[in-house]
């Protein structure tokens, strides 16, 4: 098969979009996605959770704007059962580049808890299944945020699930190991 030619432009312009994505990092969000936590970090085995649900969870209960909004996700997402805290379903959806949000869904009465940050990183799908974020057992919830600097620096959440509600205990600042 015969191409025809191109012009001295669009030759130049092929280059530079080639050269530019061969070039460019593969996944700009695993590359400064931290690959490990400090030793102070909290742990899964200090915050216990006292029940495991069995059977089928309770259908979302939609009582604000914010969870009409995200209706879909949150209702699909918890039946498939607890993951988090004995009886919460962790809930997360992408909300831009690299961005994501997240609630936790109660599976005995269908309640929702929102996480007190606006957004939060996409987790990794092998974070998901590693548990590293958040645990059945557990009711600590590990969420990070890129700080976006020339460092690649990253903040890590810690939150405690008390009484329906997402406490801090503790924020620090993550430096990537990744060159």
């Amino acid at each position: 098969m015969l191409i025809p030619p191109i012009g001295k432009n669009a030759a130049l312009c092929l280059s530079i979009c080639i050269a530019s994505f061969l070039l460019a990092p593969q996944d700009v969000a695993a590359r400064r996605r931290p690959t490990h936590l400090p030793a102070s970090e909290p742990q899964f085995s200090h915050y216990p959770a006292r029940t495991i649900f069995k059977g089928k969870p309770a259908a979302v209960i939609l009582d604000s704007a914010q969870a009409r909004k995200f209706r879909t996700r949150l209702r699909e997402d918890s039946q498939r059962g607890p993951n988090f805290a004995g009886h919460y379903t962790i809930v997360f959806w992408g909300c831009g580049s690299g961005c994501a949000q997240l609630a936790a869904v109660d599976a005995f009465n269908g309640k929702i808890v929102w996480l007190p940050l606006d957004w939060v990183d996409i987790p990794d799908k092998a974070d998901v299944t590693t548990n590293r974020n958040f645990h059945l057992d557990s009711k600590l919830l590990v969420v990070t945020r890129s700080n976006y600097d020339a460092h690649a620096t990253f903040t890590a959440y810690y939150y405690v699930l008390n009484h329906n509600r997402l406490r801090m205990i503790k924020k620090l600042k993550v430096h990537n190991s990744q060159p």
